[in-house]
């Protein structure tokens, strides 16, 4: 019976299959194994090990991978969640010319191809607003 060989390009190609199916099914799990596989590939160039030893060590450097990276990609996709559908708070502090005047509390702004009412002091038109809060899908303003 031949002895199996594991070549350290054969990890590679696996980090770079499991890698793909992380593109394919996103999840951040085949990431951490992709990467598991290329910390195989690049300690199997430098040092031979029999077949049992590598899938022990891949199987090992995944565990600790899992366990370092996913609270680090939670923490990542957490932050980049509390920002997905907050487009007003964005404009928080920005200076507008008001290119119609602000009556009875209420006015219209655009700002970059995209309308928005204004809540603030009746102004005039030129005059300079600062954007202080955000009043439902309103921009609250105060002269500047």
């Amino acid at each position: 019976m031949a002895d199996i060989v594991i070549a350290s390009w054969h990890w590679f190609v696996l980090s770079l299959i499991l890698m793909g199916i992380e593109i394919l099914a996103p999840g951040a799990f085949f990431l951490w194994l992709g990467l598991a596989a290329l910390i195989v590939a690049g300690v199997s160039v430098l040092h031979v090990f029999t077949w049992p030893i590598q899938l022990i060590l891949f199987a090992v450097i995944s565990v600790v991978v899992v366990w370092i990276g996913r609270p680090f990609y939670e923490k990542l996709s957490h932050q980049q969640k509390n920002s997905l559908n907050q487009g007003a708070h964005r404009f928080i502090g920005t200076v507008l010319v008001l290119e119609l005047p602000i009556v009875n509390g209420h006015s219209r702004v655009t700002i970059g191809g995209s309308t928005w009412g204004v809540v603030g002091p009746d102004s005039d038109v030129g005059v300079k607003v600062k954007v202080v809060a955000i009043d439902g899908n309103s921009l609250v303003v105060e002269v500047v």
